[in-house]
């Protein structure tokens, strides 16, 4: 599961290029990525874990997981960090988003028990 997580950062960092293009604040570059990635938006993976959501609050692109009760096993934060570990993949592309914007991992169970993620500003530290 982690590692399908940490694919949909890399199918991220793929659109946030595009999605970054003339862009001049990190409320459009959020709104932007989170537009190109509403493709992703309703896909279940291995173990029933969905991508319930993606949105962009001001400069933050929130990206929302849903699973089964218990489904994830790990904590909200572990989750964030597998997404950037994918997402920075691109460290160039990485630095450009992260230099106006930012990314948020939130987590449902069976559509209940929001665990609201941390605010990501960074690359993890390799």
């Amino acid at each position: 599961m982690i590692k399908r997580i940490m694919m949909a950062a890399v199918l991220a960092i793929g659109v946030a290029g595009p999605a970054m293009a003339g862009q001049t604040s990190g409320a459009d570059m959020a709104a932007s990525l989170a537009s190109k990635l509403q493709g992703a938006v309703g896909q279940k993976e291995d173990g029933g874990v969905l991508f319930a959501a993606v949105r962009a609050e001001g400069d933050t692109v929130i990206v929302t997981i849903d699973g089964t009760e218990g489904w994830h096993g790990v904590t909200p934060a572990q989750l964030t960090n597998s997404f950037l570990t994918g997402f920075c993949t691109d460290p160039v592309k990485a630095k450009a988003y992260f230099a106006l914007s930012a990314i948020r991992i939130d987590t449902l169970e069976f559509g209940k028990n929001l665990q609201v993620g941390q605010r990501a500003t960074a690359c993890p530290a390799q």
